[in-house]
């Protein structure tokens, strides 16, 4: 009984140790199918890392050193940067031409009308706009003059007479216009350009500055010249040369020329007068219809010669005050002393409700004027004067 029962136990002795021994391989043999499977994962994940990595790198662009020091540039102000070029030009017509003067870093424009204009009259008709020209970030400053051509039947036009540029150190002159090499402006970047070299020789055409801010690129340059024949023929081509055997002779006559140059569409420029004024002052029949909101005033004395005139602002003025002049003294140089009387006044002239005011001219000398104070609290008296060359408006400071 003893050996019968001594060899049961032993029987399932061995039979447990094979049954442990088997499940040690079957679990070693899971244990190496997880380990398979997940070192296969591992190397797909991987081949997918790495194929994410080489399509990245395919779609980033490169980042070079000028883009970072592109988004690395600080804010410029461009007001501070064209100050010295615009006080420049604005002191140089204050005083006034100087015959024995040589003019220097001046528009070759500006000192050709300072030497037949009135300075008071340039002071108000010419001035200049920060607008960024060839849309490159970084802005230009135009100088001009915005012209009434409705006499002529034509479109008024903006002439411009020259155009600085700024290269993160110092400002340039990339545009010099004067009467018989002039730009007007088209809008959207583009110059009208016209010059004249006598009676057979003129030019005009359309261009635009480069994304270097240096030099223009020609849409079309059109011009004529004499012939060997002494005929004179027209020309076409897009370099800015006027070069004949670099051209296209175009079968034009003489009018047909001039209908093409008198086909551009001209804008005007939203020019800041050097006279410095915050007001401006318009002929109120040219700007005021049914439509116009605007705070009215009339002169006690009004009479059949009575005008009216519309005063206007960008940025609200403080104590606005429309004035009547009287002449104390004119000095042994022309220079008038005046003394004056309020009129009219307002503790604030807005951007949203202009003034339209009736004022009288009674003769040569100025007897009209408005006051304002500025931002900085500075009191400014300006002069409100007559063109004796087609009667427009113009106003100069009083100092």
């Amino acid at each position: 009984m003893k050996r019968l029962l001594l060899a049961l136990i032993m029987s399932l002795t061995i039979c447990m140790t094979f049954s442990a021994c088997a499940q040690k391989e079957n679990d070693t043999e899971e244990t190496v199918e997880e380990e398979s499977k997940t070192e296969s994962k591992k190397e797909k994940k991987k081949d997918k890392d790495k194929k994410k990595k080489e399509t990245a790198e395919e779609v980033t662009p490169e980042v070079t050193d000028k883009d970072t020091e592109k988004d690395s540039e600080p804010d410029v102000d461009y007001e501070a940067v064209y100050a010295p070029v615009i006080d420049r030009i604005r002191t140089t017509i204050e005083n006034g031409f100087d015959p024995d003067k040589e003019y220097a870093n001046i528009p070759t424009g500006i000192i050709e009308q300072l030497m037949y204009a009135d300075k008071n009259e340039m002071l108000t008709s010419f001035g200049y706009e920060i607008i960024d020209v060839n849309e490159d970030g970084i802005p230009e400053l135009l100088i001009g003059r915005n012209d009434d051509y409705s006499e002529y039947g034509e479109e008024d036009r903006c002439y411009i007479v020259a155009g600085y540029s700024y290269d993160g150190a110092e400002t340039y002159q990339f545009l010099e216009g004067w009467v018989r090499s002039a730009y007007w402006w088209l809008g959207d970047g583009n110059f009208f350009y016209f010059g004249s070299g006598g009676a057979a020789t003129s030019i005009f055409g359309e261009c635009y500055l480069d994304k270097d801010s240096k030099n223009f690129i020609w849409k079309d340059y059109y011009f004529s010249d004499d012939k060997s024949d002494g005929t004179i023929a027209y020309y076409h081509n897009t370099s800015g040369e006027f070069d004949a055997s670099a051209s296209d002779e175009i079968d034009k006559t003489g009018e047909e020329f001039w209908e093409l140059a008198n086909s551009y569409e001209f804008k005007l420029l939203d020019l800041t007068p050097f006279g410095g004024s915050q007001v401006s002052v318009v002929w109120a029949d040219d700007v005021v219809d049914e439509s116009t909101e605007y705070i009215s005033y009339e002169p006690e004395n009004t009479a059949e010669y009575t005008t009216h005139v519309l005063f206007s602002v960008k940025e609200d003025v403080k104590n606005f005050k429309i004035v009547e002049l009287f002449t104390k003294n004119i000095d042994d140089d022309g220079h008038i002393e005046f003394l004056y009387e309020e009129r009219f006044k307002l503790d604030m002239l807005t951007k949203d409700k202009p003034v339209c005011a009736g004022i009288n001219f009674y003769g040569s000398i100025p007897n009209n004027g408005f006051m304002y104070t500025d931002k900085d609290g500075n009191d400014h008296l300006f002069v409100i004067d007559q063109s004796g060359k087609d009667g427009s408006l113009y106003i100069w400071e009083y100092k």
